[in-house]
């Protein structure tokens, strides 16, 4: 049974400051783990072997989609934790 983080997180940002902020999360997720993603209009689609999700920008938040495997479910707090520190310094 797979597991699912969804996280969603207010902004004042605007939507270029988002983006930027999302691909630099994006970027270092593709150096740290191999991540391969793309952009479909405002939405981040990203996945790697047990792994996929999706970054939502709307115009006041930002959401967060994870899907992880039964063998990656033992990360679910890590990797909420990890998004949740990155939100807090990011998007202020």
């Amino acid at each position: 049974m797979a597991v699912m983080i969804d996280i969603k997180r207010a902004h004042n940002l605007d939507p270029e400051q988002v983006r930027q902020r999302v691909q630099e999360l994006v970027t270092r997720l593709h150096e740290q783990v191999k991540v391969h993603y793309q952009w479909e209009g405002p939405d981040l689609s990203f996945t790697r072997k047990g792994v996929r999700g999706r970054i939502h920008i709307g115009g006041t938040e930002v959401r967060i989609e994870v899907h992880l495997s039964v063998l990656h479910r033992l990360l679910k707090r890590k990797i909420e934790a990890e998004i949740h520190s990155y939100l807090d310094a990011n998007l202020g």
